[in-house]
């Protein structure tokens, strides 16, 4: 996944959650969803995605979060 695509996907997973005034957990579950994708990314560059696609540059340290959180949890099928 290059930055470019990182910035698209979590800009369209935070514009849909607007409707259900979810966007926070969004930083959580696209860190959880793309754990190996994102894997070795410094924080700095997740802040960077984070900044670009929601304007939330400290938000990249909760994709960074769940990204750790990865390995103990399991995404329902649809998310």
């Amino acid at each position: 996944m290059t930055t470019d695509e990182a910035i698209r996907i979590l800009q369209d997973m935070y514009r849909r959650a607007a409707a259900t005034r979810e966007q926070s957990l969004q930083f959580h579950l696209f860190g959880i969803k793309y754990a190996d994708e994102l894997e070795g990314w410094s924080t700095p560059t997740l802040r960077e995605i984070a900044g670009k696609a929601t304007g939330s540059h400290s938000s990249g340290d909760e994709i960074y979060k769940g990204r750790r959180l990865a390995k103990y949890v399991t995404l329902k099928p649809g998310v």
